[in-house]
């Protein structure tokens, strides 16, 4: 009777160990860049929130806008590769551009990076809405793709015209 393993028996353990391995390390490393992607997405889901959100209960005082100056909108630039900024749009009393016109001067307040992936667009999508109902100023859905830093996966974040948030 022969105690051990014979050196068939330890390749073929090896092999089925090795084959293992491979499979949960490309599984942990799918579900990392899932996860990443993930993380961004909430990112850009909370920018948009929160401009949604500072134009229910505008404050002049989070952009540093002057007190006499007229709040016309509050929203966020999503500038490709990855930034985020929030940014709101005054306008002095008095005569001079009314408040939906273009040209009026934003105010930037800091700025998000995404931490792997970057948007699907080149340029700047820019996301607004108006006090006091936090109406959305364009009409139409706005579709903000975000994708992984090996452009194998995307998730869309879809704006509608009433201000309805989804993400597929």
């Amino acid at each position: 009777m022969q105690k051990g393993f014979s050196l068939v028996e330890l390749i073929v353990s090896v092999a089925i160990i090795s084959t293992l391995s491979t499979i949960g390390i490309t599984s942990y490393a799918s579900s990392q860049r899932r996860a990443q992607l993930d993380a961004d997405v909430i990112s850009v889901y909370s920018a948009i929130r929160k401009a949604q959100n500072r134009a229910l209960s505008p404050s002049k005082s989070d952009f540093g806008i002057a007190e006499t100056d007229e709040l016309c909108a509050l929203g966020v630039d999503f500038q490709s590769p990855n930034r985020i900024r929030p940014f709101a749009i005054s306008r002095s009393p008095g005569p001079g551009a009314p408040c939906g016109s273009s040209g009026l001067p934003k105010v930037y307040r800091g700025e998000t990076l995404l931490s792997t992936s970057s948007f699907g667009h080149t340029g700047t999508i820019e996301v607004l809405f108006s006090p006091p109902f936090a109406q959305k100023q364009s009409t139409g859905n706005t579709n903000i793709q975000i994708r992984n830093s090996g452009n194998t996966l995307t998730k869309t974040i879809t704006i509608s015209s009433t201000g309805l948030i989804k993400t597929n």
